[in-house]
């Protein structure tokens, strides 16, 4: 079966909006942690929500329509999509492990930014990410 081009924007569109979704949710909590006066910051692993936001409007929905025509774009708009898919489940673990919850949870005190398995999952998924991206460019181009 081969991927449409409306598979690849219903895609990317699902992972933006999801994306903008879980960082407007952040942004209420770290609000919500300024006004206790505790310390706010973004997680490490809401690099990886941005992340995928940045592909997905950067690598599928704009060349899309910017350039509809354009023989390689599918290819483009398709390694955009795993990165970003790859992006954002890579975020569960990695929030979790900021949280210190399953991962991470015998360390004790107060919370860094990033926490070690966090920082962990979230270059691991981003050398995923990248190396997908690659694969999926190269691997038509190389045909």
């Amino acid at each position: 079966m081969e991927v449409q081009m409306s598979d690849v924007i219903g895609v990317a569109a699902i992972v933006f909006g999801f994306g903008v979704t879980v960082i407007m949710f952040r942004i209420q909590r770290e609000l919500q942690m300024q006004k206790e006066n505790e310390p706010t910051w973004i997680a490490y692993s809401d690099y990886l929500i941005l992340a995928s936001i940045f592909a997905s409007l950067f690598f599928v929905l704009l060349p899309v329509l910017v350039v509809p025509k354009h023989e390689h774009i599918i290819t483009i708009a398709r390694a955009g999509c795993a990165a970003a898919l790859i992006l954002q489940a890579g975020y569960i673990p990695s929030i979790l492990a900021h949280y210190r919850i399953g991962f991470g949870k015998n360390r004790h005190g107060a919370r860094a930014n990033p926490e070690p398995a966090e920082r962990k999952f979230v270059w691991l998924c981003a050398i995923f990410a990248t190396g997908c991206f690659s694969f999926v460019l190269l691997g038509e181009f190389l045909h």
